[in-house]
């Protein structure tokens, strides 16, 4: 991107208006198939079939496991910038996002890559799912919140970050 950015602007602008959304079919498409895979396994644990009482007792920890990774990441990526560091509201909102919205969706590929059975790459496909709706909850939120007057109306951007940083 950053290469296609520097030799051809025009076409980088073009693309980038589509890039996001293939973005979310892929990831989704990846996390879907992941979550099919398992599919068995996992209403066989809800439905408390016989032999599942380690995926049922699985379940539970992967979800607990993926709120506290993307929460704590949320929280600490805007604490840390806000609090610790002299950082405008802006720039703490969009290290937060960054910081928790990791890339899941590598632990999948890397899972099925290494022929881990599929089991494996669920906790991946599932933080995968729920740092791309909680980030886009948070990024809602602070967007319903800010006026229009004190932050303006744009999206917050990498490149906002680094004119802070430079400052």
């Amino acid at each position: 991107g950053m290469i296609l950015n520097a030799k051809a602007p025009t076409l980088s602008q073009r693309l980038g208006r589509f890039t996001p959304f293939a973005s979310v079919v892929l990831v989704s498409v990846i996390c879907g198939g992941v979550m099919a895979q398992n599919a068995p396994s996992l209403v066989g644990a809800i439905a408390g079939g016989a032999g599942s009482t380690s995926t049922a007792s699985l379940l539970p920890r992967i979800i607990l496991s993926v709120l506290a990774l993307h929460g704590i990441g949320f929280g600490v990526g805007y604490w840390i910038p806000k609090k610790l560091l002299p950082n405008q509201e802006q720039t703490a909102r969009t290290i937060s996002i960054e910081t928790g919205m990791q890339n899941s969706a590598l632990a999948v590929v890397l899972a099925k890559s290494l022929g881990a059975p599929m089991l494996a790459a669920l906790p991946g496909a599932v933080s995968a799912t729920a740092h791309s709706c909680l980030g886009s909850m948070l990024a809602a939120y602070w967007r319903v919140r800010t006026s229009s007057s004190s932050l303006g109306a744009t999206a917050t951007t990498s490149t906002t970050m680094r004119e802070e940083l430079e400052k």
